[in-house]
């Protein structure tokens, strides 16, 4: 399902998930999340988040930061 947030997305941004299970502390629209592998390694400046509809974790959007 689509959310607004994703709906508002650029060509520069990109949907990402975290997974509760890999991840300890708080996670808000203020952090970056470091990939660090793969063709989108790098940091990215979180811009929406939102738990997602099973509580497994997070789904949100983010850009380069």
């Amino acid at each position: 399902m689509a959310t607004g947030a994703w709906r508002a997305c650029r060509d520069t941004d990109v949907r990402f998930v975290v997974l509760a299970a890999t991840f300890t502390g708080p996670l808000g629209t203020d952090a970056e999340v470091e990939v660090l592998a793969g063709p989108f390694a790098g940091m990215w400046s979180v811009s929406s988040l939102e738990r997602d509809p099973v509580a497994a974790g997070w789904v949100g959007v983010g850009r380069r930061a």
